[in-house]
């Protein structure tokens, strides 16, 4: 399940935390071809992490993450998922997807939007302070 939550964190907004692994040469790939998703030809590369494999497609235009296919481990054993990213809004300087859909063996299982995103906000340090230790009776 850990190699699970990684690779969600990896591919979160469109595959930022994926990028940042490619540019420090932790990651690599290979393309794989032409595949069409959502009625649309994206370009794809096969990925082998320490979260298992996954096949990235890239919109041609944009060059943009449109998709990634991988298995996943559930209740009932090892299903296929597909994870769309669209609606892609620039934020700091890059493209960050507000929306994701994401498929389990061919069903939509959930769809997300995001409204507002504030990187790196003010945070109040009092949020942190360790509490009081309880009085000794």
């Amino acid at each position: 399940m850990i190699a699970e939550f990684k690779r969600g964190i990896l591919l979160f907004g469109g595959g930022w935390g994926l990028y940042q692994q490619v540019l420090e040469g932790k990651i690599t790939g290979q393309a794989i071809g032409d595949e069409e998703i959502d009625g649309k030809k994206t370009l794809g590369v096969a990925i082998d992490g320490p979260f298992g494999a996954v096949k990235l497609y890239f919109d041609p235009e944009t060059h943009l993450l449109a998709a990634a296919r991988f298995q996943s481990a559930g209740q009932r054993g090892m299903s296929d998922n597909e994870q769309r990213w669209s609606d892609y809004r620039k934020l700091d300087g890059r493209a960050f997807a507000y929306s994701t859909v994401t498929f389990r063996d061919g069903e939509k299982l959930f769809e997300s939007t995001i409204q507002d995103v504030q990187l790196n906000p003010q945070i109040d340090e009092s949020l942190f302070a360790k509490p009081e230790p309880a009085a000794a009776k």
